[in-house]
C-alpha cells in the first residue's frame, strides 16, 4: 500500500511543470542576452554538445555549453533548480547557422570529434 502511494508521487528528482516553464524563460534570457551583447562567442562557450534537427522545421541546432556564470547560478538558484548550474553555465540550443557564425571554431572541434574519416590507404 506504501509501494502505491509513492508511486502517484512526483519524483523530486523530475522537474516540476512550472519549474521547467521557468528554467525556458531564464534559458531565452540568456539567449537574448548573449545575441544581443557579444558577436564572438569563441571565448564564452566551452563546447558543443550536440546536434539535431527541429521538429518543427528540420532545421540544424546546436546544443551549446556556455562558460560558467555566477548570474546563470543564481538565476537556477531562484527558480529552484541548482543542478542545472551545477559549476557549469548555461546549454542553449542555437540555430546552427548562428553557431557557425558566432563560434566556428567550436563546431569545427565538435565535427571533427564526431565524424569519422577513412583512411586513403585503405579506400583504394
Amino acid at each position: 500500500m506504501v509501494d502505491e502511494y509513492w508511486k502517484t508521487q512526483p519524483s523530486k528528482s523530475q522537474p516540476k511543470k512550472f519549474e521547467q516553464r521557468a528554467l525556458e524563460k531564464v534559458r531565452v534570457r540568456f539567449l537574448d542576452h548573449y545575441m544581443e551583447r557579444q558577436k564572438d562567442w569563441e571565448k564564452c562557450v566551452e563546447c558543443i554538445v550536440n546536434m539535431q534537427r527541429s521538429e518543427d522545421d528540420s532545421r540544424l541546432q546546436s546544443w551549446v555549453q556556455f562558460e560558467q556564470s555566477k548570474s546563470w547560478s543564481r538565476a537556477m538558484d531562484s527558480i529552484n533548480m541548482p543542478e542545472e548550474a551545477d559549476g557549469r553555465g548555461p546549454r542553449l540550443w542555437v540555430d546552427n547557422d548562428i553557431a557557425n557564425e558566432r563560434c566556428p571554431q567550436k563546431v569545427i572541434k565538435f565535427y571533427e570529434q564526431h565524424v569519422r574519416f577513412s583512411n586513403p590507404r585503405l579506400a583504394r
